[in-house]
């Protein structure tokens, strides 16, 4: 942002065209900035909490129980399905304990993590009773809306929507959002699995391949 030059290049049109690019630029950020400490200071200007919110009202969701949250913890420590074992928090724990305790309908778990999906049959078993089943596990919404008779076209074109642009973006290796070359990270696992996806060092997006 600062380029040391000679007097002769400060001189030119481009170079004043440069310092009010540079000036416009640390305006954008200082505003941007702003914009962000007002989501920070009132959640209430915060367009993901606000929609958080709505979806809570519309929505029943299940209480964290004490109870729920020392059996996750147990989960966690002998390693049972679905837990994830490079982590240290319990949240996939916690939620089937949650699931398990105060859930009575049939379900249909929609998501991308391996900890479900590589497990189905386990927590098929564990979930099942005479009053309920666990139907699926599945990694797209408009799948599970028609297991359940209830499709929705705007969901299955969304869906092919963003997994149109996350390919693009893994095949060229450059950001959607801002158009930035995005770099590769990845893990190994201890027990075998992996993982890799790409961040864009421009904007933070991170996109991760197909499953």
């Amino acid at each position: 942002m600062n380029p040391y030059t000679v007097s002769v290049v400060r001189d030119t049109p481009k170079f004043k065209e440069w310092l009010a690019a540079q000036q416009a630029a640390k305006t954008a950020v200082k505003n941007l900035a702003a914009r962000i400490n007002t989501w920070i200071e009132d959640e209430d200007q915060d367009p993901v909490t606000a929609g958080l919110k709505k979806l809570i009202d519309e929505m029943n969701f299940y209480e964290t129980r004490k109870g729920a949250i020392e059996k996750a913890k147990l989960r966690k420590i002998l390693g049972n399905p679905p837990t994830s074992p490079d982590k240290y928090t319990i949240g996939d724990e916690l939620i089937w304990e949650t699931l398990l305790d105060q859930c009575d309908k049939d379900l249909i778990i929609v998501s991308r993590d391996k900890t479900f999906s590589e497990n189905v049959g386990m927590l098929r078993s564990e979930y099942g009773d005479e009053k309920r089943k666990l139907v699926s596990v599945t990694t797209n919404l408009s799948d599970a809306l028609k297991a359940i008779g209830k499709p929705a076209l705007a969901v299955a074109k969304a869906e092919k929507e963003v997994q149109a642009a996350v390919n693009d973006e893994i095949m060229t290796g450059v950001c959607s959002v801002c158009g930035t070359k995005m770099e590769e990270n990845g893990y190994d696992g201890s027990d075998g699995d992996s993982a890799w996806w790409l961040d864009c060092p421009g904007c933070g997006h991170t996109a991760f391949p197909p499953r």
